[in-house]
């Protein structure tokens, strides 16, 4: 690879009150071509004692490549339920426009 950078098992986190979530993502960053996200793994969460997760949960790179004003992205969703009802949280990834960050359902 020429002309941009790797980036290999980057941790992609949140804690927001009750509930932490993360997982790992390798990345490509090029100066002159399309970021991209090349793998993701280890989805896990974390929940305070009144909440639990619920069977419902995805775990997605929901566009690999970025395009012209559009970044690449993955994200993991997870429902928790308590007695108050359910909630469905999230922490992701986007890669373009030779950068990256991270964002979250908090």
């Amino acid at each position: 690879m020429t002309g941009g950078t790797k980036y290999s098992n980057c941790k992609v986190y949140t804690w927001v009150d009750w509930w932490s979530m993360s997982f790992y993502a390798d990345f490509t960053i090029l100066t002159n071509g399309m970021d991209r996200i090349d793998a993701i793994r280890n989805p896990t969460y974390s929940v305070n004692a009144l909440y639990r997760a619920t069977s419902t949960y995805s775990f997605t790179i929901g566009k690999k490549y970025e395009t012209a004003g559009n970044p690449a992205w993955a994200r993991y969703t997870q429902q928790f339920t308590s007695s108050g009802g359910t909630a469905t949280k999230w922490v992701g990834i986007w890669v373009g426009g030779n950068s990256w960050g991270q964002n979250d359902a908090g």
